[in-house]
Parts: C-alpha cells; sequence; structure tokens
C-alpha cells in the first residue's frame, strides 16, 4: 500500500486475534479504516508530488457506437503513450466535454479499467491503470484532454493533448473533393447535389431550390429551410458519416454559399456537431428537369373504410383503379357532425382539424412498385356532382414527386364513429 506522509494511529489491540481495524490518519487530517484481517504489512513512503505533466503531440481516434471512443495519446518520441478506453453519452457521435472516472463499470462519462483497453506504456513498459480520471474540454475545433491516472505499481502520470481531431470531433472538418448532381428528374429549379472526401469518410447530400429557369446550380447564399423557395435548401438534405455510421438531418441556421467553382458549408448537424468544409471544383453530370405535364390516375372505386371506428368527423377511405396498377387510402378530416364527407378543400396537416387530412394517407403504385407517402403542399378538392362526388387529389409526395388521383362517383359504405 503506498501513503503519502502518514500518521499510523494503532491501537494497542489493533492486530489481537479479534476482528479489529486500523486507522489511518492522512496529511489532510481525513481518515480512513482498514480491518487488519486483510492487512498484512504497512509500508511508509514518500508520496509523488508536482508530478511532471507530458505533453502528448499525437493522437489517435478510434471511435465506436454506444458513445465509446479510443484515444491513443503519445510524446513526440513516443516514450510515453496512454490507451484511454472512454464512454461518454450513450448516443454520442462526437467527444464530449466532461470528466471520465477510471472505472470497470459505468454508464456514461467513465474510461474502462479494464487493462486490455485501459493502459500506459513508458519506455517499452506497459502497466494497467488503477485510478484516475480524464477532462475533456474544446473550444471550437481545439480540444484539450488532460488525464492524471494513478498505474497498478501506485505510481502517478499526468499527460496533456491539445489541438483538433482528425475526426469524432463537435466541429467536423474536411475537404469535399467530389461531387455529383442527381440523375432524377426535379421539379424546375429543385437541383439534388451529393458530395463525398477523398477518403469517403462522409457524404452529403442537398436538395437545393434556385429560380425555375437554372439549369445549373446558380451562385448564391442557400440557407436551410422547409419551404422550398429559391435560396435554400431542403429537409431532404442530409449529412452522413462513417466508422461508426451516423446519418442525420441538418438544422436551421445552416448556410452554404456557392461562388464560381468553391461551395463552403457552414452547417448545424442535427446531431449536435457542426460542419465546416469546402468544395473545390466541378459539379458533375446534367441536372434533368420534370415536364409541365401532370400525371393524373383516375381512380375508378371508393370506400369508407369500416374495419374501426373513426373519431368524429374523420373519414378514412380506399381507392383503387379497375385494373388494380395502384391502391391508396385518404385519411380526412372534416366537421365533427359530418356523417358522410363533406365538399370542401382539404390541405395536408396532423393536426386533425377539420379541413385537413393526415399522414395516414398513402398511394402504392404496381409494376413497378413505388410506395409514396405525402407532405405539406398537398390538398384534395371534393365537391358534388350528379351521382355522388368528384375527388381531385393534387399530391406532393415526400419524395419530391408531384401528381395527381382523380375519382368522380359514390363511395361506397358507411363510415363508423367512435362514442364520445
Amino acid at each position: 500500500m503506498r501513503i503519502s506522509t502518514v500518521l499510523l494511529a494503532l491501537g494497542a489491540s489493533a492486530f489481537s486475534a479479534s476482528a479489529q481495524s486500523m486507522t489511518v490518519v492522512l496529511t489532510d487530517g481525513s481518515t480512513k479504516k482498514f480491518g487488519t484481517d486483510y492487512v498484512s504489512q504497512v509500508t511508509l513512503r514518500e508520496g509523488q508530488t508536482d508530478v511532471p505533466t507530458v505533453e502528448m503531440t499525437q493522437i489517435k481516434v478510434e471511435p465506436y457506437s454506444g458513445g465509446n471512443v479510443t484515444l491513443t495519446l503519445s510524446n513526440v518520441d513516443e516514450t510515453t503513450v496512454y490507451s484511454l478506453d472512454l464512454y461518454g453519452p450513450e448516443t454520442a457521435v462526437y467527444l464530449h466535454a466532461g470528466t471520465y472516472q477510471g472505472s470497470f463499470t459505468g454508464t456514461e462519462y467513465y474510461f474502462d479499467l479494464k487493462e486490455d483497453y485501459t493502459f500506459v506504456k513508458t519506455n517499452g513498459q506497459r502497466l494497467s491503470v488503477a485510478a484516475g480520471t480524464v477532462t475533456v474540454s474544446n473550444v471550437a475545433k481545439v480540444y484539450t484532454i488532460e488525464a492524471e491516472l494513478t498505474l497498478s505499481d501506485g505510481t502517478i502520470t499526468k499527460g496533456k493533448y491539445v489541438g483538433e481531431l482528425a475526426k469524432y470531433s463537435q466541429y467536423f472538418t474536411t475537404a469535399m473533393n467530389a461531387a455529383a448532381y442527381d440523375d432524377d428528374a426535379k421539379r424546375k429549379g429543385e437541383f439534388g447535389v451529393t458530395f463525398s472526401d477523398e477518403d469517403f469518410t462522409c457524404e452529403a447530400y442537398f436538395d437545393f431550390y434556385a429560380a425555375e429557369d437554372a439549369t445549373t446550380l446558380p451562385d448564391g447564399v442557400y440557407t436551410y429551410s422547409e419551404e422550398h423557395t429559391p435560396g435554400t435548401f431542403s429537409e431532404k438534405s442530409y449529412f452522413e458519416t462513417y466508422a461508426p455510421y451516423i446519418h442525420s438531418a441538418l438544422l436551421e441556421g445552416s448556410t452554404i454559399t456557392v461562388e464560381g467553382g468553391k461551395i463552403t458549408f457552414d452547417l448545424l448537424i442535427a446531431d449536435g456537431r457542426k460542419g465546416e468544409f469546402e468544395f473545390n471544383g466541378t459539379i458533375t453530370g446534367t441536372p434533368t428537369f420534370k415536364s409541365d405535364d401532370v400525371v393524373t390516375y383516375t381512380a375508378t372505386a371508393a370506400a369508407y373504410n369500416s374495419n374501426q371506428k373513426r373519431d368524429k368527423g374523420e373519414f378514412y377511405i380506399k381507392l383503387n383503379d379497375a385494373d388494380w396498377t395502384f391502391e391508396m387510402a385518404v385519411d380526412i378530416y372534416a366537421d365533427r357532425a359530418a356523417t358522410l364527407l363533406p365538399a370542401g378543400t382539404y390541405t395536408f396537416s396532423d393536426s386533425k382539424e377539420p379541413g385537413t387530412f393526415t399522414s395516414k394517407s398513402y398511394m402504392d403504385l404496381y409494376s413497378p412498385y413505388t410506395s409514396y407517402t405525402f407532405a405539406e403542399g398537398s390538398t384534395i378538392t371534393v365537391t358534388e356532382v350528379e351521382g355522388g362526388l368528384r375527388l381531385v387529389m393534387d399530391f406532393v409526395a415526400t419524395n419530391g414527386d408531384e401528381f395527381r388521383v382523380v375519382f368522380e362517383g359514390e363511395i361506397t359504405g358507411t363510415p363508423e364513429f367512435k362514442d364520445e
């Protein structure tokens, strides 16, 4: 046992045959008790004072899932090497600031003391770690990692690293070296572009909106928005990194600046990271656009679905065409007093307010199979006609496709509603 300058207060009977304890009085006045059954020898040694801090100049970062990352720190000549197996929050996708305690078990903000994962090499000699702390902080891209470790032989070692992380940083920086337009036809003024870096450690996709007469992505500053207006990029945009694989959406406040052959990204990523990087070069491929003609499908059968009772004013209607090349359903909310679907215009929303239809609506096409769900901007217009109702459904699908479905006739079946 290694003790810093202590006064041992041992009672006269401290080592009698009966169970006794010994009390160790430390220099700060605090005490610790030990059962004498477990003490075979007491040795007084001078504790380590003024342990020098080793300046760590190199770092290797190996992230895994579950908030786990192994940091390997070493000094300039690699005579001192730390292997630190850290666990941050389980959902972490970058190295979180905080104090990590040495432990054999834990949930978060600890480092694993198992000698296979955490150890120190000094001049080629490897020792396990008995206890200690690792403190992580960062100011923007620059991280400070300070370790104070008690080794298995009782010695203390301190090390400090200051610098950027090549990966697993809150600030994601890289040089994108490839960019290509989407092969899929877009609406006029919409440009889908995929970017990747040289080592393919990350990939990003951006759904840009510009003026309808643009044939390639114009210069300008684009901001994140769900409005799909010129000068924005939409919620269909995303950012992916690998090892570990992380797919994240983007947030309001993100901007992309296009200027000649240079594109600068300043992104707020939904997982808490910030992306700052550039692309210099030419976007390959050729953008293609959809025709102005609206694709129209005709439903020949419609029925109120009564396999379960609905909310008052809710009308769940299933439709299909004569050859069953498609089938679909719309979940419409009207006035709560309505017993059959009333005429009116219904807009897409999950509010369940009268005059809306919800995301339970869908359309399945066959040969080839395509499943559509719908987004804001979709409308259903219902008018009364001889023999029933006319439904004109103008859909904006979540994948960006736009089309129309028309039905005219009687909606069969009887809606059933829940009791209040």
